[in-house]
């Protein structure tokens, strides 16, 4: 029967589990990578702005991160991700032990847009495989953001893991006017893109005050996916495992919110 049973598959960015940007601002100045490692203020990040730590401005760290190559992948460290991938991988095969709908838990790594050589990619899926658990199956994946279309997530993955999210979401906000995957938990930072608005930027019309815009941006999210905006740390290079702890949350009724159109997803 267990051939018929099909597995949980979860999609992850390869830049989600390794800190490409840091990597990205080596390119640029060794030492500015250096200065933002051993800063706080890198892990606690709400955006991709480094000029005050580094000196390294938000368009020339753009154009190093669009330019990321082979040689930047391999000088990368890994982020927390690979442990909150275990964590991930055990709840599911343990949910496949318990029912009798899914078989085995399979990981997905898109290694877009390195282009690798196979014994590249083994060594990546080993990597994971090391990690995410032996009972896992590990592959690597080439796809693009366009090709990784809501049709294509709902009829395949329960899980991504995903830092490239505002780029992912721009390639796709039509089709979610009409394609939704409501099933499928998307893994994502909590960072703006151009600004970071003022806390009082979502205060009015009924909100609390104590509502962010990352948990207004994943209420928003709610008919379309279920959406984590994790700290940027999470998707930073790993200090000591498990060392960083989340700022806590505060509890917050949230059926009075409507969710808004998939465009406020992005985070600005």
């Amino acid at each position: 029967m267990e051939e018929h049973r099909p597995p949980s598959i979860i999609y992850v960015e390869l830049d989600a589990y390794l800190d490409t940007r840091l990597s990205s601002l080596a390119m640029i100045s060794p030492a500015a990578a250096l200065e933002c490692k051993g800063d706080p203020r890198y892990f606690d990040r709400v955006i991709d702005d480094f000029e005050e730590l580094c000196g390294v401005t938000r368009q020339a760290y753009r154009n190093a991160y669009s330019r990321r190559d082979e040689d930047c992948m391999r000088n990368a460290v890994i982020t927390e991700i690979p442990f909150i991938l275990n964590e991930l991988v055990l709840k599911l095969e343990k949910e496949a032990i318990d029912t009798p709908f899914l078989s085995r838990v399979v990981v997905e790594v898109n290694v877009y847009p390195y282009k690798l050589d196979e014994e590249s990619r083994d060594a990546i899926a080993l990597a994971v495989m090391a990690r995410a658990g032996i009972e896992t199956e590990v592959r690597c994946i080439y796809m693009t953001p366009e090709q990784v279309t809501p049709t294509f997530v709902r009829g395949r993955y329960s899980g991504m893991i995903i830092y490239n999210f505002r780029e992912w979401m721009e390639c796709h906000l039509k089709e979610f006017d009409r394609v939704k995957m409501p099933r499928v938990s998307v893994l994502a930072p909590a960072l703006w893109h151009d600004v970071v608005p003022s806390a009082e930027a979502f205060t009015g019309e009924g909100v609390s005050s104590h509502i962010t815009g990352f948990q207004l941006s994943e209420v928003a999210a709610v008919e379309l996916f279920a959406l984590s905006l994790l700290p940027a740390a999470n998707f930073s290079m790993v200090r000591v495992p498990g060392h960083y702890q989340p700022k806590a949350k505060v509890d917050v009724p949230i059926e009075d919110i409507t969710p808004a159109a998939p465009s406020s997803i992005i985070i600005k």
